[in-house]
C-alpha cells in the first residue's frame, strides 16, 4: 500500500500532475508522428489534431494554465462533434456528418486507433485536467493568436487540395458555400468555436467552486 500512496501524494502536487499529463501529450504527439509517416501524409500534421497534443505537451510542462486553455477552446466543440459521429457509425452505421468514415474503411491498420485515441482524449483530458482554472481575456487572446498563426501556416504550407482544417470549404459540405468564406475562416471559427468553448469551459469552473464551496459547508 506504500507505493500506492505515495504516488497518489506525489499526483496531488501540480507540478508533477503536469509533468504526467504533459508527458501523455507528448507520446500522444509521437503516435501521430508516426501515423503519418507511415501513411506518407506529412502535410497533415497542420490539422488541428495532429500538432496540438505537442501545444498541450509544452503547456503542460510550463504550467501554461490560460494557453492550454485557449487551445482547448479552438478544438473542443470540433472533436466534441468527431465524437457523436463516431459513436453513431460504430453503433448504427449511421454518421451524421461522414467524418469519421475513414477510421472505418479498414486501410489504415493498426494505426486506425491513432485518430480515435487523440480526438476522444486530447481536448477532453487537457479541460478536465484544467477545469478548475478561471478562463480570463488572456485566454481568448492565446486563441485568436493561435487561429492566425494556424490559418497562416496551414494557407503557406498545406496543399489546397487536401482543405486542411477546412479553410477553403466547410468539411463534407462542399456543395454548402458562406460568401467570402475563406477570407471569413478566422473570424467564423472565433465566433463559432472559441467564443462559446470559453463560456463552456467558465460555467465548468464556476460549477466546480460551488461544489467545492457546499462541500466546506
Amino acid at each position: 500500500m506504500l507505493l500506492p500512496t505515495k504516488f497518489y501524494n506525489w499526483i496531488k502536487q501540480e507540478k508533477y500532475r503536469y509533468y504526467l499529463i504533459g508527458t501523455f501529450f507528448l507520446f500522444l504527439q509521437l503516435l501521430v508522428f508516426i501515423e503519418n509517416h507511415h501513411a506518407q501524409r506529412f502535410g497533415h500534421f497542420f490539422w488541428f489534431c495532429n500538432h496540438t497534443p505537442l501545444i498541450f505537451a509544452l503547456a503542460f510542462f510550463l504550467r501554461k494554465k490560460q494557453l492550454i486553455k485557449g487551445i482547448i477552446n479552438i478544438g473542443f466543440l470540433i472533436q466534441f462533434v468527431w465524437a457523436i459521429d463516431f459513436l453513431s457509425y460504430g453503433i448504427s452505421g449511421f454518421t451524421v456528418l461522414g467524418v469519421t468514415q475513414y477510421v472505418f474503411n479498414g486501410g489504415m491498420g493498426i494505426y486506425t486507433l491513432v485518430p480515435i485515441i487523440v480526438h476522444l482524449f486530447s481536448t477532453n483530458i487537457a479541460l478536465i485536467s484544467t477545469y478548475e482554472v478561471k478562463p480570463k481575456k488572456i485566454t481568448l487572446l492565446y486563441s485568436a493568436v493561435y487561429i492566425l498563426l494556424l490559418f497562416s501556416l496551414t494557407l503557406t504550407y498545406a496543399p489546397p487540395e487536401k482543405n486542411i482544417n477546412c479553410i477553403y470549404f466547410i468539411c463534407t459540405l462542399e456543395k454548402f458555400s458562406i460568401p467570402g468564406y475563406f477570407y471569413l475562416w478566422p473570424i467564423l471559427i472565433f465566433l463559432i468555436l472559441a467564443l462559446p468553448t470559453q463560456g463552456i469551459q467558465y460555467l465548468i469552473y464556476k460549477h466546480s467552486k460551488r461544489k467545492t464551496h457546499n462541500s466546506l459547508k
